[in-house]
């Protein structure tokens, strides 16, 4: 949504390489410690992002091995809300029963 209150697509491309797609789009520029900004155009307004590529190999420091996958990573409450709370957990009571008591 622009400041304007009008609501512009960027970019819309659904399927298997739809991701692919879209930073094949972009426009790029290489910036410095291995970050490529990405730009999409459309209707006079311009989102650019700063995209830099972690698991790659040529990344690496060569000191450990490149994480794969997602593992560890949270998204951020604004974007999924707050954590569930727990429910309540049931207590469960239990009598024992000493011998001789009636």
């Amino acid at each position: 949504m622009a400041f304007d209150g009008r609501n512009v697509e960027l970019f819309n491309e659904a399927g298997q390489f739809g991701l692919k797609r879209m930073i094949d789009a972009a426009s790029k520029t290489r910036k410095d410690g291995g970050v490529h900004e990405l730009r999409w155009t459309a209707q006079g307004i311009t989102v650019a992002v700063d995209l830099r590529i972690t698991s790659s190999p040529a990344v690496s420091s060569g000191a450990a091995p490149p994480v794969q996958g997602y593992g560890g990573m949270r998204l951020p409450e604004t974007i999924v809300g707050a954590a569930p709370s727990p429910a309540p957990s049931a207590t469960v009571a239990t009598a024992a029963v000493a011998g001789g008591v009636r």
